[in-house]
């Protein structure tokens, strides 16, 4: 089966041979599980993709960031400090 435009999934513009692709349906962060203490390095990852592109690309990290149903305002009023610039590094 051929690839056709048709095929290419909305959220990541990859082309899949399955219409749904996993970058499609958010997923829930609970509080307090192993998986919310991932988020501060995903987010870092994501900082410095966007304001430091020649030093570090990561095309998914942003892509997860914006697939996750999480609160990100509590990082977000940090990320202008120097020491979450210095981190995201």
């Amino acid at each position: 089966m051929a690839i056709e435009e048709a095929d290419t999934c909305k959220a990541c513009n990859s082309k899949a041979e399955s219409v749904r692709c996993f970058m499609a349906d958010k997923i829930q962060i609970r509080k307090g599980i192993v998986e919310d203490t991932l988020i501060v390095p995903l987010y870092g990852w994501k900082l410095c993709v966007e304001q430091f592109p020649t030093l570090y690309q990561d095309p998914y990290a942003t892509k997860i960031c914006e697939r996750l149903n999480y609160d990100f305002s509590q990082l977000q009023g940090k990320e202008k400090s120097v020491l979450y610039q210095y981190g995201a590094l």
